[in-house]
């Protein structure tokens, strides 16, 4: 394995790290916002 290939291979690990970091954010505000969004209609 050359350098070029393990530099690949970091930054992939690394793509993936920071989506699963992401990941929870973003499901938690489409969840709270859809949980909104029913909550409102359901008071009217």
């Amino acid at each position: 394995m050359n350098i070029a290939q393990l530099l690949h291979k970091l930054r992939v690990v690394a793509n993936v790290e920071i989506l699963v970091l992401l990941m929870p954010e973003m499901l938690f505000t489409t969840q709270a916002k859809t949980w909104l969004e029913w909550a409102t209609h359901f008071w009217k």
